[in-house]
């Protein structure tokens, strides 16, 4: 798995998380990804509950672009 082209493809949803929301990933190494996500708790229960949904997304979108990597990595050779 290239963890630099699944940050980049993560990153990305960033930009439509919900409000009070932010997610940062980066690469630590090729095979290592590494994911923050912080949020503003003054919201109660709902932002917690904000960020089990968020990671459950997160996860299912990080699975999808490592196997499509994978896939096209495979097919290139």
């Amino acid at each position: 798995m290239d963890a630099n082209a699944v940050a980049s493809a993560i990153n990305v949803d960033n930009l439509t998380a919900p409000k009070g929301l932010n997610i940062s990933c980066h690469a630590d190494n090729k095979h290592t990804l590494t994911c923050y996500l912080t949020t503003d708790l003054e919201e109660g229960p709902l932002a917690l509950l904000r960020v089990k949904n968020t990671i459950d997304d997160l996860l299912i979108n990080v699975e999808a672009s490592a196997k499509t990597l994978e896939r096209v990595s495979k097919e290139s050779c």
